[in-house]
């Protein structure tokens, strides 16, 4: 979601921008230092804000719509890890306690029903030995029965002897789910 606000905020900066050279007399090829003198004006201060979101509604609008989804979608996710650690654990983890979650990396699919996308969750997990480990889990805000039925078919299909995949493991929940996470070059049969 974040990611969305990059050109259009840039667009109406540059729109922007347009305008003040306009008003002040300034060729659009000007020195560097009225660009900067332009942005350190327009956002000072907390006013300033205010005031450039106030010359474009729609913009103003759709970023606080955005920051709403990103705020409710981050109290979900994290409501989910934890009620969902100790099924967590035993299902993707190979029964490790989770220590702590260390960050998100947000934004990891196309965003769709209020902003939900894929998140990498990156975690602490405590060994046998009482060291500490790191992992990686995905978060999938949709229902991902479809996945784990493929995953248990070629899992299947692995052990019988019929041909062999490499497969990953998955946890269903009703509306969402989470996945072990596939390192880019190791989703391939050795």
């Amino acid at each position: 979601l974040l990611n969305r606000f990059e050109m259009t905020i840039a667009r109406a900066i540059e729109a922007d921008i347009n305008v003040y050279c306009y008003k002040n007399r300034l060729d659009k090829s000007s020195k560097i230092e009225e660009y900067i003198k332009y942005l350190e004006e327009t956002f000072k201060d907390e006013q300033s804000y205010h005031h450039f979101y106030y010359k474009f509604p729609v913009l103003s609008r759709w970023l606080a719509h955005i920051t709403n989804f990103l705020i409710a979608n981050s109290k979900e996710l994290i409501q989910r890890l934890f009620c969902d650690r100790t099924e967590s654990s035993r299902t993707l983890l190979d029964g490790r306690k989770i220590v702590q979650i260390q960050s998100f990396k947000l934004g990891q699919s196309d965003p769709h029903a209020g902003g939900h996308s894929v998140v990498l969750v990156d975690l602490q997990l405590a060994n046998a030995d009482k060291s500490v480990e790191q992992k990686t889990i995905v978060y999938k805000p949709r229902c991902v029965q479809t996945e784990a039925g493929l995953q248990s078919l070629l899992k299947n299909l692995t052990e019988s002897g019929v041909i062999h995949f490499s497969t990953y493991r998955v946890l269903c929940k009703s509306e969402y789910g989470y996945a072990e996470f596939i390192p880019t070059g190791k989703n391939h049969v050795q």
